[in-house]
């Protein structure tokens, strides 16, 4: 789970948000759903477009940094990866809210 600050012209009315990622298990060679989540005060927070997507995830591979780039559906920031080799994988979602770019970093891990 991740927390970024809510941006705003008035600091008193900044209010708590959260990111997270659904657990799964993700196999190299197979299609796997990453599913994120972004709550305002304990709600859904409404995402923004970004680069004609809600959200966009790059993945890299510890070790030789090999990369992936998907795209989420439409509406959400569910997210379908294949992930080449098993291993741990940084992955970093962008996704905008209130008009600002959040930048929000997780690790996966691949299992054969």
């Amino acid at each position: 789970m991740s927390v970024f600050a809510a941006n705003g012209a008035n600091a008193r009315a900044r209010r708590e948000s959260r990111i997270g990622l659904a657990e799964t298990t993700a196999r190299p060679g197979e299609e796997s759903q990453l599913e994120f989540a972004v709550t305002r005060d304990g709600r859904p927070a409404q995402l923004q477009d970004y680069l004609g997507a809600k959200g966009h995830l790059v993945a890299l591979r510890q070790g030789d940094l090999a990369y992936l780039h998907v795209h989420p559906d439409a509406d959400s920031l569910k997210f379908m990866a294949t992930f080449p080799t098993a291993g741990a994988y940084r992955l970093f979602l962008q996704f905008k809210v209130d008009g600002s770019v959040h930048t929000a970093a997780f690790t996966q891990e691949v299992s054969p």
